[in-house]
């Protein structure tokens, strides 16, 4: 059975250790890539709706 594909691919993204550490004291170390998702979908809706 297992898990259902998650339809998802993986993307370098290039961020300088200060952009890093200031993500990971939000989030944790663990809470990166959600971070950038929320971040990337935000900013794909705000250009999409013109605001």
């Amino acid at each position: 059975m297992g898990r259902p594909a998650l339809d998802v691919s993986p993307t370098v993204v290039r961020l300088t250790t200060d952009q890093r550490a200031r993500i990971e004291a939000l989030v944790g170390k663990r809470g990166l890539a959600g971070f950038i998702r929320a971040a990337v979908e935000a900013e794909l809706e705000r250009r999409e709706t013109g605001k």
